[in-house]
């Protein structure tokens, strides 16, 4: 049996002064003994290893300060979790075939920044197993997830999502970090969210809506039940 070269966790942690150019071969020798939960942070100049698009046993992946291979191709069977922050990438296809290629997908964060992602375009977030999404200004998506039950966003002065298909939830759990707010930013996000039959909005989020002279000749649409 080759149970004993199994590893089930690893959680690394680099920064400059720690030999970076070893972080390709933790990544490759985990990935072949069956790792389910791979946790690392560094700050580098090196991609990260293809190795880690093709591991058949992760379940959570959580990478930060990575810098992201273009990928040709992503098989990760089990993954249910994936939390990417501070990471460099320079196309948007990279991520896009992170979820596709992740069948399982249910929680998935994406923590940005413009001055590390360098393809403009919107990621397409198509899966029909994602419960849970977490993303930044840094990043704008176009979400195709009728499971979708939380969604978590920073924004300026744009929305940085767009929902194109729910499904009619019961319940959507929405935290708006909005930094600046406008009648047509909060109409825009209002209509996006229209099919949902319950809507939990954080505090700070609805302390802002309700602040909004605007709010009040909303709507002739039916609206959700609003908690918060």
């Amino acid at each position: 049996s080759n149970k004993e070269s199994w590893i089930r966790k690893l959680r690394l942690r680099f920064d400059y002064s720690q030999g970076m150019r070893d972080i390709s071969s933790w990544i490759d020798a985990v990935s072949t003994r069956r790792i389910q939960h791979l946790d690392v942070n560094y700050r580098g100049y090196d991609k990260t290893p293809l190795s880690i698009y093709t591991c058949q046993t992760l379940v959570h992946l959580r990478l930060c300060g990575a810098d992201l291979p273009n990928a040709e191709f992503v098989s990760l069977p089990c993954l249910k979790i994936m939390h990417l922050e501070d990471i460099i990438c320079s196309e948007g296809t990279t991520l896009e075939k992170l979820i596709s290629g992740s069948p399982v997908l249910e929680d998935l964060t994406i923590i940005i920044s413009s001055y590390t992602y360098y393809d403009r375009k919107a990621i397409q977030v198509r899966s029909h197993t994602l419960k849970r999404i977490d993303i930044n200004e840094g990043i704008h998506v176009v979400i195709d997830a009728p499971l979708l039950q939380c969604l978590k966003t920073d924004m300026y002065s744009k929305k940085n999502f767009r929902i194109i298909t729910l499904g009619f939830p019961a319940k959507l759990d929405i935290d708006l970090r909005l930094m600046h707010f406008s009648p047509n930013l909060i109409r825009d996000i209002l209509t996006d969210i229209s099919r949902v039959r319950d809507l939990v909005i954080s505090r700070p989020t609805w302390k802002e809506l309700v602040k909004d002279q605007s709010m009040r000749s909303h709507e002739e649409k039916r609206e959700p039940n609003v908690m918060f």
